[in-house]
Parts: C-alpha cells; sequence; structure tokens
C-alpha cells in the first residue's frame, strides 16, 4: 500500500466556530453530495458535526492519482484501516490474485463496500473530498455503481466536489447541495475572536465579495491575528474583488516575513499538506515560523485553507523565487517517512528523473501486483529511455504494460533490451524473467521455434545461476510449447522437471500445478494409445468382414456343383424356379469386364447411406441447375489444447470473435443495410469469422478455394467464366460450370451453418462477395497502412511513418494464404506482398537505427532475415546495432552467419564492403 497520512488525517475545527445548518441534515443522508466552487464549504465544519453527533469520521482527499482505480482502491483501503486496523485483507488479496485490468474493476469495488459494512457495523461518515478531481476517469462511475450502493444504511458518505460531477457518476437518491445552500448570509457568526471584531460593515462587505464562502471567511481570522484587524478592515474596503482581496491579505503578510520564514511559506504552499517535524527536516531543525492560513489536521499534519493556495502563490512568487533544493529536501523527508508515491511525483515534477525512477522501482513490483497499472504508466513515460536503462526491472514493468495495452512489438523490444541490460549487470534472475516474456511473446507471434529457442536458452541461464524457481518457470514454458504442438511425451518430460525443480526451490504451488499437467499430458497418452489400438482392432475386423461377404458372394455367384447334384438327386420338374434361376443366370455368356472404379463407387455407396439431397440441389440466378455435390468423407482434426493463450500484442488470429471494430471494406448497395463484419484473414493461414463465430466446417472440393478467391478479388464482381478460367481452365464448359455451381453450394451450406444470410451473391452473370456484409481484410489494411507510410514520409513526418509500417508489419502474420501453397492464382499475389512486406522492414529497421534505437533496430534485421538470409544490407546493419548497443562480440558473430548464408545459397562470399565494415569492428575502429 502507499503511505499518504495527511491524505487521510480528519480536519480539526475550533469549539463553538460556526457550523452550517446544511451539514447537519448531510450527515443524516445515506449519501450527500455537496458541489460548490472553492471556500463555500468548510470541511473543518462537518468535522465537527460529525463529532458532535458522535459519527466516526473517515476522510480522504482524492487527488489526481487516484483517477488510477486501483489507486483509488488502496485509497478506499487505507481510510477504512485509519479507524478499523487490520481491514481490507479481503480487497487487498483480491487485486493480488486477479488485477483489476485484467478480471475488471467491479467486483473488487464491491468486495471493498463488503469489507466496510463489516468493519463498520454502528455506522460513521465517509468523507470523500475533491471527488471532480476524479471525473471523467471512470472512476466516479465505479464508486456510483459498485461501492456506494453495497454501503450499509447506518453509514453516511458526503462526496465534496469544487465542480459539477457528471451525469450518471452518483447514485440517484443521493440529497444534492450546491452554493446557493452553503452561503453564509449574516456576519453574526463571523466576528475574529482573538484580535477583536471586525467592524459589521467591513463583515457585510466581505461576506459580499465572497459570496457567502465559509471556507474563505474562516480565513478571514487568522487573517486579523496576523496582520491586525485594522490591515483586514482597510483591505476588504479598497478591495475590487474576491481575488484582490485575498491578494492584499497575502501581500500584507508576506510583508512581515523574514527571509527565512518566506522560504517556508514557499515549500508549505507547494507541498500543501505537511508536518511541522517535516519542515524543521527540511531546515536544518530550525523552523523559520509557521505559514499561514493553516487548517489543522489530526496527527499534527496541516493544510493551506481551500482557496487561499493561488494568492499566497502568486505573493510568494513576486518576494522571491522557489528554491528547488528545498523542494528536493521535502521529497527526501518522504521517501524517508515512507511516503514513496508521493515522493516520485515531486521528484517527476522537479526533473530529478533518476531519483524518481529509484522510487519507482521499489514500489513497481507491488503497484503491478495490486493493478495500479496506470499510474505506472504515466510515471515511465515521464522518465526519459537512457535513465529507465539504469533500472532493467522498470523495463521488465515497462514490458509488462506494454502486453497489458496489446502492443506486442513494444513489449518485444523492451524485453529484449532488458535482457540485454541484464546480462551487463550479471543478473541472472532478470535474464530470466525477460528470456521467458520474449518467450511467450514469440509463441504469441506463432514463431515456436524462436519460442522454443529463447526458453531453452532461460532454461541453461536459470541453471548455471542455480535459480531453481527460475529453472522451473523455464521447463514450464518449454513444457506449454510442446503441448501446443501436440507433442505430448516431450512436453510431459519437462513438466516432470519443472515440478522437481519446483519441490526443490519450496514453490508448492507450481510443483501440484506440474504433477497436474504431467498426469493429464500422460492420460492423453494412454488414451491415444488404446484409440490407436481400437482402431487397429476395428480395421482388422473390417478386413475380415469383407473376406467373408465376398466368401458368401463367391458361394451364391457359382452355385453350380451343388445344383447339379441336387438336380441329379430330385429332377428338375421337382426343384423350386428359385433354384434353378441359378442355371439361368450363369449359363456362359459373354461378360463386360467390370470397371474398377464403378464397382468401387458403388461398394462405397452400399456403405454409406446418404440422404437424398434432391432437396439441396443449388440454382444460380440464370436458371442453370446446379449438380449437387458429392457427399463429403468426414476428416478427422487435430484436437489441439494449448496450454498458454495470447493476451494480444500485434493483430491475433481470430479466436471466437472479430476484431474490436473491423472496417467496412466494400460499399452497401443502395437501400441496403450493413450487417455484422464478415472478418478475413489472409496473410498467414485462412481464418474467418463471421457473425462473431469462426468459420471452421468446409465440406471440402473448391468451396474454400473459392471464397478465399472472390475475398482477395472482392474490388469488383467477378464472372462466372473468370472464376471457370481460374479453377477448371481444361475443363468442357459444361462440366466447369457444373463445379462452379458446386463450389458455390458448398460455400453457402457452409456459411449458412452459423448466418442465415449469403455470403456470396450472383447478379448479373457475375459473383461477389455479399456487399451488406461489413467486410474486414488484413490484405487492405496492411496495403493501406504501407501507403500511408509512403505518404507520411514523402511529407516527411517520420513518426507518422513510423506508426504506419510498425501497424502494416504487425498484419502480415505470415505469407499470404500459407496454408494453400500449391494454389496456382495465389502464388503472383504472395510474391507482391511478400516483397512489400520485406521492403517495410527494411525501411522501419532503418528509421529505427538512424534515431539510435538500435535494440529495436537489431529485431527488425532479424525478422528481415529470418526470410531472406542472403540480404547482405541487413547483415550489416545488424552489425552495427550489435556495435551501438556494445555487443561487439555478436557483431564479429553476425558476419561469420551472414558469410555462412551466402556461401551456401549462393555460393559466393560476402562484399568488399562487408569485409571492410567487419574489420573496423574487429579493430574497433569508428
Amino acid at each position: 500500500m502507499l503511505r499518504f497520512p495527511a491524505k487521510f488525517a480528519v480536519p480539526a475545527y475550533p469549539a463553538g466556530g460556526f457550523i452550517s445548518p446544511v451539514i447537519g441534515l448531510a450527515l443524516r443522508n445515506h449519501t450527500t453530495v455537496f458541489t460548490a466552487p472553492s471556500g463555500y464549504l468548510a470541511t473543518g465544519q462537518l468535522a465537527a458535526a460529525a463529532g458532535q453527533a458522535n459519527q466516526r469520521a473517515l476522510w480522504l482527499r482524492a487527488g489526481e492519482e487516484d483517477r488510477d482505480p486501483g489507486i483509488l482502491l488502496g485509497s478506499l483501503i487505507q481510510a477504512l484501516q485509519k479507524s478499523a486496523p487490520g481491514s481490507g485483507a479481503d480487497t487487498l488479496a483480491a487485486m493480488r490474485r486477479q488485477p483489476g485490468p485484467v478480471s475488471g474493476w467491479a467486483p473488487l469495488f464491491a468486495t471493498a463496500a463488503r469489507e466496510y459494512a463489516g468493519a463498520l457495523p454502528d455506522g460513521g461518515v465517509l468523507v470523500l473530498e475533491h471527488a471532480g478531481a476524479l471525473a471523467h476517469s471512470g472512476c466516479l462511475e465505479l464508486l456510483g455503481a459498485h461501492f456506494l450502493p453495497l454501503l450499509p444504511e447506518a453509514l453516511s458518505t458526503v462526496i465534496l466536489s469544487h465542480e459539477p460531477l457528471p451525469p450518471g457518476s452518483i447514485p440517484l437518491q443521493a440529497q444534492q447541495f450546491r452554493e446557493r445552500d452553503l452561503r453564509a448570509g449574516s456576519p453574526a457568526g463571523w466576528n475574529a475572536q482573538p484580535a477583536g471584531p471586525l467592524p459589521e460593515r467591513a463583515l457585510k462587505r466581505a461576506l459580499a465579495l465572497s459570496d457567502g464562502r465559509a471556507g474563505l471567511m474562516d480565513g478571514l481570522e487568522q487573517a486579523c491575528q496576523m496582520i491586525g484587524t485594522e490591515t483586514v478592515r482597510r483591505s476588504i474596503e479598497d478591495a475590487r474583488s474576491l481575488d484582490d482581496l485575498l491578494l492584499r491579505l497575502a501581500r500584507a503578510w508576506i510583508a512581515t516575513l523574514e527571509p527565512g520564514a518566506a522560504r517556508a511559506a514557499q515549500v508549505a504552499v507547494q507541498l500543501r499538506d505537511f508536518h511541522p517535524e517535516m519542515m524543521h527536516s527540511i531546515f536544518a531543525g530550525e523552523m523559520p515560523g509557521e505559514p499561514a492560513w493553516l487548517q489543522p489536521l489530526e496527527d499534527g499534519w496541516l493544510r493551506v485553507l481551500c482557496g487561499w493556495s493561488p494568492p499566497l502563490r502568486v505573493a510568494l512568487r513576486a518576494r522571491q523565487k522557489t528554491q528547488p533544493n528545498l523542494l528536493l529536501a521535502a521529497a527526501r523527508e518522504m521517501e524517508r517517512q515512507g511516503q514513496s508515491e508521493r515522493a516520485a511525483r515531486l521528484y517527476l515534477d522537479l526533473g530529478d528523473y533518476p531519483r524518481a525512477a529509484e522510487v519507482i522501482s521499489g514500489m513497481a513490483e507491488q503497484m503491478l501486483n495490486l493493478g495500479q497499472w496506470q499510474t505506472l504508466q504515466g510515471w515511465l513515460e515521464q522518465i526519459p529511455p537512457q535513465v529507465q536503462r539504469d533500472w532493467p526491472w522498470l523495463m521488465v514493468t515497462a514490458g509488462e504494460l506494454a502486453v497489458n495495452r496489446k502492443d506486442g512489438p513494444a513489449a518485444q523490444r523492451i524485453f529484449s533490451l532488458s535482457t540485454t541490460l541484464f546480462r551487463q549487470r550479471g543478473s541472472a534472475e532478470g535474464v530470466c524473467q525477460s528470456l521467458l516474456s520474449e518467450s511467450v511473446l514469440a509463441a504469441w507471434q506463432s514463431d515456436e521455434t524462436q519460442a522454443l529457442n529463447l526458453a531453452h536458452a532461460a532454461r541453461s541461464e536459470a541453471r548455471e545461476a542455480g535459480q531453481l524457481l527460475y529453472q522451473a518457470y523455464a521447463n514450464w514454458q518449454i513444457g506449454c510449447l510442446y503441448a501446443a504442438s501436440e507433442q505430448y511425451q516431450t512436453a510431459g518430460q519437462f513438466f516432470d522437471e519443472c515440478r522437481v525443480n519446483a519441490q526443490q526451490a519450496g514453490a508448492p504451488l507450481v510443483m501440484q500445478l506440474a504433477e497436474q499437467v504431467k498426469a493429464m499430458l500422460a492420460q492423453h497418452l494412454d488414451l491415444a494409445q488404446q484409440s490407436e489400438h481400437f482402431r487397429q482392432t476395428l480395421v482388422n475386423l473390417d478386413a475380415a468382414q469383407q473376406d467373408v461377404a465376398r466368401a458368401i458372394q463367391a458361394v451364391l455367384d457359382s452355385p453350380a456343383t451343388n445344383l447339379n447334384l441336387l438336380l441329379a438327386e430330385r429332377g428338375w420338374a421337382r426343384v423350386p424356379l428359385n433354384l434353378k434361376s441359378q442355371a439361368f443366370r450363369f449359363a456362359p455368356a459373354v461378360r463386360a469386364e467390370p470397371n474398377p472404379l464403378v464397382e468401387l463407387w458403388q461398394n462405397l455407396m452400399s456403405i454409406f447411406r446418404f440422404p437424398s439431397q434432391a432437396s439441396e440441389r443449388s440454382e444460380s440466378s440464370d436458371g442453370d441447375s446446379a449438380a449437387s455435390p458429392a457427399p463429403a468423407m468426414p476428416t478427422l482434426v487435430p484436437n489441439t489444447h494449448p496450454l498458454t493463450a495470447p493476451l494480444d500484442g500485434a493483430p491475433e488470429p481470430p479466436q471466437a470473435t472479430a476484431p474490436a471494430a473491423p472496417q467496412a471494406a466494400m460499399e452497401s448497395e443502395p437501400g441496403e443495410e450493413k450487417t455484422p463484419a464478415l472478418v478475413a484473414y489472409l496473410l498467414g493461414p485462412f481464418q474467418v469469422v463471421l457473425e462473431d463465430q469462426p468459420l471452421t466446417a468446409w465440406s471440402g472440393g473448391r468451396g474454400r478455394t473459392l471464397f478465399q478467391y472472390l475475398l482477395a478479388h472482392h474490388d469488383r464482381p467477378r464472372t462466372r467464366e473468370e472464376l471457370m478460367a481460374v479453377f477448371w481452365p481444361d475443363a468442357p464448359e459444361k462440366a466447369a460450370r457444373n463445379n462452379l455451381n458446386v463450389a458455390v453450394h458448398a460455400l453457402r451450406q457452409a456459411a449458412r451453418r452459423i448466418s442465415t444470410l449469403d455470403v456470396v451473391t450472383y447478379r448479373d452473370g457475375a459473383y461477389r462477395i455479399n456487399p451488406v456484409l461489413s467486410l474486414w481484410l488484413d490484405v487492405d489494411i496492411f496495403e493501406q497502412e504501407i501507403n500511408n507510410a509512403r505518404r507520411h514520409e514523402a511529407a516527411g513526418d517520420l513518426t507518422a511513418t513510423i506508426h504506419a509500417l510498425e501497424t502494416a508489419t504487425s498484419m502480415y502474420q505470415d505469407d499470404f494464404l500459407s496454408s494453400d501453397p500449391y494454389e496456382e492464382w495465389t502464388l503472383q499475389t504472395r510474391e507482391r506482398l511478400r516483397l512489400v512486406y520485406m521492403e517495410a522492414l527494411d525501411r522501419l529497421s532503418s528509421l529505427y537505427f538512424d534515431n539510435g534505437q538500435y535494440a529495436t533496430s537489431a529485431a527488425l534485421c532479424q525478422r528481415l532475415l529470418a526470410r531472406d538470409a542472403c540480404r547482405e544490407d541487413a547483415h550489416c546493419r545488424l552489425m552495427r546495432c550489435y556495435t551501438q548497443m556494445g555487443e561487439r562480440h555478436l557483431a564479429l558473430r553476425q558476419y561469420q552467419i551472414c558469410a555462412d548464408a551466402l556461401r551456401a545459397e549462393l555460393n559466393t562470399s560476402p562484399s568488399p564492403a562487408t569485409l571492410l565494415l567487419f574489420q573496423k569492428i574487429r579493430r574497433q575502429e569508428s
């Protein structure tokens, strides 16, 4: 948890002070909302009224940090723990188990409300001050929907905001008060006690200038004590507005200060909340007087009165410049007292990024566990990359956050760099953590080889360093990768190693999980063996059955011997005709040779009894009847059960739903309404999602291939003759037409298992993807972003160029329709897109290199070389990247890889320029 004591301190109020009547009304309601500008409500009055009513007060002053739901939830728990120590354990445990950014915040806020009810059975009052700071962040909605309604009736909630709150963010039954309800219309209660009362005329004018703001009137009492009643009276009479009055009083007070006291005032106003002990520490034990216009809080804390900070800042700035060294001393004191969150923000505001990075690094693990990711992300974005490199664990945190944002390329770059930095620092634990993260990202991008290599590297690193727990984690990852590719026996071996490592490391939960998975894999292998045994038995039985059937038919087809004996015994007349018919049937005659293919088809038709398909004959729009497609034999589809699942980095293959917001790639016909999206992935294995459901049940034949062609050529309708020429160029026209009708029928039947809408329409002799479908194609996005990149680069906007190239390359999961490599019509498109992709990788790598982002440039060069190992320019750039990163040995090794590839594939050697680069790197020349 983050410590920030002043945030939860209840304000004090002088006994017998004025209390607005509406305060008492608020404490009797379940939920009350005060929305009034600064100064209308004196919070001390609210605390005093709660004390008079014997209600326990819980206070929370919301800050900008509470716009993060994780921080706000932690603040609510801290406010409760101040009155009920030990409370909130269930909520904290739930936050660690399932962080809100992953599982959702609603159940966590509901759990916190239940803990409030259990810890405060007798009720009290919960005050949420500065609620306007939470507006437009979603946090107020979480409070209004999942926290406040679940609080017990005996607990009153008072919400204070200086600006109107968004509609629907608070419960409808909440009682609301505004500035008109809080105005103090009479001067009777506002006489300054110690310094003598102000004249009634001055009080009336002060009330008029302040519009009856109770908080500002409290400040007038303090002003009378500090600078005298007469000075306050003159300032009131001379002031032209409220701001002018406050500035006059601030200047009058500051004019009385010694330089040391003015410095103390500057620090106090900058911090807003402070403790005298902190000020003594900042000023080396000599506190040069306390600042003015302070509201005392419990436990000795002080807070500048609401509404007085702006004039004090202006007046102090005119007196002397702010001294950053004093604020740095304040930040160090906060850090010493455990107020790390507040210290980190102050360091960031002052631009002391190394110190901020050190403080944040100490909090990052706990904040990551509690789901306070939004705040972490904001902090890390302020710290320069060169500073982050000094704290590799901060980079690991940044990589985790990039994964949560589904920014796979950024996460890959960060983890790759953190691996290098951890190696330089000799941190085996950090190297293993980063390598395993890289392995997971590679697996999500379907690069199984790279994923296995990285996991094995982590395993070796952990073994050499004696990191038993990381050995277990690495073995788990390797087992998952083998299981995902259905190599269950090999996977079981690594899960068994994981179990042993976890047992040795004292991690029983990991050990139990590995045991459970290993047992399931063993069961799967046993079932597979049984299945194979029964399959073979079934094959043998089927063969025996066929042998007996052939023997029966042989006896029935050639009964001549037994029939002759029977006729000799009984005579022709006494033998029934059904037996004598065999003699007629098998009389010698000239018989045509049987057609083996016809006999095979007849045998198959006799074994498989198919329903009549007369009703399913498809008809084309021009009236031709289509031949019913032949029934398809069942196919055995491997049943994979991967044990790891991607979160999302680069765009993933569809699982059960379409991408979040597919753009329509085709325009509707006039009067037609767009339906839910048809999403198709052609860059890589062919995958389709129709109306949020994956389309996988293809009946074979050309239906699936025809669908691919129409998707890839959706720019215009394709005539029947064009399609026949593509798929059946050598068939007679009638046969080709019949084949096309069968393919269309199969395509429509496959789609109708999901949707009643035809995915393909026929009009004016041509087929096309149904224009009422909202079509999204990864190929379209890829080419669009490539064009955007070229346009941005021509305009000189390199940032936009990089963004467009990143998006385009993330779309390219593999070559065009890589699951159908032998379709002739795909070859030209596949090669064209592959070359465009290679050009994009090369350009993106070059831009990152020019920008000094060498790790990113190196990763792109490796992707380029994975597709073309003979790209000598990519080898050279990779060598330069390694050199710039301080990895000279990797640069020299890369030259050898380049030479080996060129010799093996092209029987040539590196060019003189590449050789010269190698020699310069070896000699450590510039």
